[in-house]
Order: C-alpha cells, then structure tokens, then sequence
C-alpha cells in the first residue's frame, strides 16, 4: 500500500502515505480505517495448482477497506456500523496507489465496488515497483449467506434475493494473462451488484475484437423490491484504437451495445476521459438501469 486518502463532506483524511518511504502517523494512531490486500484464488495447504481452480501464485488480488469496530475486530461492511476516523459513506471518494512488483507486470483489468473518477498504472521495471492509482465513490452490493454469483467470468447468479445490502470498497485486480495484453489497463465498476468481469474475443490484426462485461447480482434487493444496478467502464486510448476510433474523433454511434444472456432493461451514455483529469484519456461508458441476475454486455 503505497497511498490511501478519503474525502467525506469535503474533507480529506490521509490515512496512509508510503509514496516517500514514511507511512501517515494517522495510519497508526487515531484512524480506524485500514486497507486489506488479499489474494481471491489462491490454493490452499497441499491442494494442486490448476488452471481455472486456483493458482500458486494468484492472479487476481483484492485490496479492501476496512474498519475497526472494537479492539482486533474489523469489518469490510461500512453500512451497519461506520468507520469515524475518517467516516465512509456512499459519497465519499477513495484514493489509493497500490504498488505493483515485477511478479505481478501482466494486470489486464481491474473492477471496483463503485463509481471510478480515475485511473492510471505504471507497469513495473524490476528492481521499480509500478502502481496502480485509482479514485471511487464506494457503492452497496448484495450480501448473500451462500454461494453462486462469485465465478469469475460471470456466468451465473441463482441466488433470488439477497439477505442484506453493505457498502464495502474494494479494488480487485486482474492479472489473467488469457486477455490479450492489448487489453491492459482496462477499469470497470459497478453499483449494486456482486462482481463483475470482462471476456473478449483473441485481438486479430485488422479487426475489432468483441468486449463482453458482466455484473452478476441477485434478482431482488433484500427488501425484496426489484433489483436495478449500474455499470462503469473505461475504454482507454489504446482500445478505442483497436475499435478504428479515437479519444478526439470518439461518437459513440460507431460502438454497439447488446445485452447479452439473459433479457432486461438498460440504458447507456458515454463520457470523455482526460490523463489530466481522470488519469487516462479515453472514454467511460455508464449502462445503468440494469435489471439482475447475470446481464452481458457485448460492445463491438
């Protein structure tokens, strides 16, 4: 963890600062909130390694939020007990630099629980660590007592109903080297809804390659009202050149968007993106109004 800040309100709290070597004294004394990095598809003591299943070194790492809510005991749900130093809510903005060592060089995408407002990587040049920076506003997502929405791509969420909603920030990163690396530094989110994911067809030299995201939730909130979430993708310069298009010369007429899987609703709009003020010039598609469990959403 190289940097993590949150504003709320207006103010901004530095939680922890190791861009020069020296962490935040708030990062010890007086904060509540901490960062999590964990790996997702590691194997366990004496279990194989196996492709899909899990990975001796894994490659996809979760960084999460945290909050202490007695002494030794922390939660990853900001909803039903609050951080105070400094408070997280729905509106705050998360800003954290992750560093990346050498192992980890091959990052394709990235998701976050929310509304990402920017986005940069340095890919690392050992003995250099690159980073990953990114800005959110955290979002709910489903909490469910059992399985079934987690499979990474998604394909399915059998679940009906989830058994409460939790504001939780998390950042997962995606080193799976079956994308191709044209496709490298790719950033999604989502809001209400459990994981999401991106598939694509093999980069063919002279043709477009096809785009396939998915968000996988229950089909009802907790209240049991119908559930309706958003999805937030950059598509940076170096993909909307694979598409024959440019972040100047964008119109959102030459892109299609299919949903995909299974029917519902969904409406889109598109935004630019600037290096200067989002991190990366491109721009960021919102689908919102996304009716549940598992829609794809091919854009080609």
């Amino acid at each position: 963890m190289q940097y993590l800040a949150v504003t709320t309100g207006g103010t901004t709290t530095i939680i922890i600062d190791n861009t020069a070597g020296i962490a935040s004294p708030l990062a010890l004394n007086g904060s509540d909130v901490y960062a999590v990095v964990s790996p997702t598809n590691s194997c366990q003591p004496g279990q194989a390694a196996t492709a899909g299943v899990c990975y001796a070194v894994p490659n996809r790492v979760t960084v999460s939020l945290v909050h202490e809510t007695s002494p030794n005991s922390w939660s990853y749900d900001f909803t039903t007990s609050s951080s105070s130093t400094p408070s997280v809510t729905s509106d705050s903005v998360i800003d954290l630099i992750v560093g990346i060592r050498s192992t980890y060089a091959t990052l394709r995408w990235s998701w976050v629980n929310g509304v990402p407002n920017y986005w940069s990587t340095t890919t690392p040049v050992s003995p250099a660590a690159g980073e990953a920076h990114v800005k959110f506003t955290p979002k709910t997502t489903p909490w469910m007592s059992s399985g079934g929405c987690s499979a990474i791509p998604v394909s399915t969420c059998d679940i009906a109903r989830a058994d409460r909603e939790e504001l939780q920030p998390n950042l997962l990163l995606s080193m799976d080297t079956t994308l191709d690396i044209g496709l490298a530094g790719v950033l999604f989110g989502t809001s209400s809804a459990f994981i999401g994911s991106l598939e694509t067809t093999p980069i063919q030299t002279g043709s477009a390659p096809t785009l396939t995201y998915a968000a996988a939730a229950p089909h009802l909130n907790a209240d049991g009202t119908a559930r309706f979430g958003n999805f937030y993708a950059l598509l940076p310069a170096n993909i909307l050149t694979l598409f024959g298009t440019s972040v100047a010369a964008f119109d959102p007429a030459i892109l299609a968007i299919a949903r995909t899987g299974d029917a519902g609703t969904f409406s889109t709009a598109w935004a630019p993106w600037t290096a200067a003020g989002n991190g990366t010039d491109g721009q960021f598609l919102t689908i919102s109004n996304i009716s549940f469990s598992a829609p794809k959403f091919q854009v080609t």
